[in-house]
């Protein structure tokens, strides 16, 4: 059979170019940014009267445990409107990868299809848990990221605490160990963000972190690393004046060395147990955002490690195990499924590098996993 002729350079697939170019250029500018935000928050009303107990207008907080269950690592899923198929996948890989080790908590954002009732009947196992009031979606999330970490604190037993978007795999076996082991050698190698020498402070978070620093991962088509540091800079320099316990983050953060503006990419963000008991003692987990912030869960967590004590470090090198972009998978679908490869989480499965669909992406990554060698037994 004669082999397909390869498409010509100008018929290539590129992701970049799947969101349309109005809204590209609206988020272009710290203006448009901030409308798109508005635009998102137009859906909380119907939310709030959707959402299954949505009309008691009260949060389904998760009941007072009997005693804190040890795990290795909770993974963490924000469900908003639509997650439910997501949140399925996303779990099946990452428990498919290290089964026995991984706890599933999920925060319910009102949503009308991936609530407590959903989940549950899915991963009976699953925590669900919902914020008092709808988030609106990006960028103000740290309420829903701050009661993700306090139900983890409080009923897990567990060394990492994972932030594990909807849209993301896990792409090959034992996960957990990578990301285990990729923590202790940031710690003991001094390779974490702005780390000069072995004494430098323990990382605490880490993704794949697209700050301008050695190993960060490159994302896009052409080159250019993926990085809004810039932007949130200058978020910062607005809200500081007007937030006095932001300011003194900032200032301590900066004091202990992190490159203002320098976020981890937040669809998968692996934090120590650590850092999460240190930022419920810093009061981190009670802080109310102004109402009419965007300072982002991605900045706050990344700026609150340096303030803390902490480093955040990046695990999205050639090496991998973290394989992100934005809206898009950064590599040949193939090659991230292959259980050879050094890549463990993928990011996004909304659009495979040569326009896969979604569904096409969940559907090789769940029959690459019937390739895995067999797993040994949970420690």
């Amino acid at each position: 059979m004669t082999e397909p002729a390869a498409p010509g350079e100008d018929e290539l697939f590129n992701p970049e170019l799947a969101t349309p170019a109005w809204r590209r250029r609206l988020k272009a500018s710290d203006t448009g940014r901030l409308a798109a935000m508005l635009y998102r928050r137009r859906r909380v009303p119907a939310q709030l009267l959707r959402a299954p107990g949505g009309l008691r207008g009260k949060p389904l907080p998760a009941p007072d445990p009997a005693a804190r269950r040890r795990v290795r690592c909770v993974v963490w899923v924000p469900a908003g409107p639509g997650a439910l198929d997501g949140v399925l996948a996303a779990w099946e890989s990452v428990q498919a990868s290290s089964p026995g080790e991984v706890a599933l908590l999920v925060t319910d954002d009102w949503s009308p299809d991936a609530h407590a009732d959903a989940i549950t009947a899915h991963i009976p196992e699953a925590l669900v848990v919902r914020p008092r009031f709808p988030s609106g979606g990006p960028p103000r999330l740290w309420p829903v990221t701050a009661l993700a970490v306090a139900t983890a604190l409080r009923h897990f037993d567990f060394d990492l605490l994972v932030k594990f978007d909807a849209d993301a795999l896990v792409t090959g076996p034992g996960v957990v160990d990578a990301l285990v082991s990729a923590i202790a050698s940031a710690q003991s190698d001094a390779v974490a963000v702005g780390a000069e020498d072995a004494g430098t402070p323990a990382a605490a978070l880490a993704s794949a972190v697209p700050v301008g620093i050695g190993g960060a991962f490159i994302t896009r088509p052409d080159g250019a690393e993926e990085t809004d540091r810039d932007y949130h800079r200058r978020v910062l320099d607005g809200e500081v004046p007007h937030d006095d316990q932001l300011a003194a983050w900032e200032r301590a953060a900066r004091e202990s060395g992190w490159p203002p503006g320098a976020i981890v990419q937040g669809s998968c963000v692996v934090m120590t147990r650590a850092y999460c008991a240190a930022l419920a003692d810093a009061g981190a987990l009670t802080y109310r955002q102004r109402l009419r912030t965007i300072v982002s869960e991605d900045l706050l967590l990344t700026m609150l490690a340096y303030a803390l004590g902490f480093r955040a470090a990046s695990f999205g090198g050639p090496r991998g195990p973290l394989a992100i972009a934005n809206k898009h998978l950064p590599l040949p679908l193939d090659e991230l499924v292959d259980p050879e490869s050094p890549w463990l989480v993928a990011h996004s499965t909304r659009v495979g590098l040569d326009g896969e669909s979604e569904n096409e992406v969940r559907r090789r990554a769940s029959l690459a996993r019937e390739r895995w060698p067999q797993p040994t037994a949970a420690r």
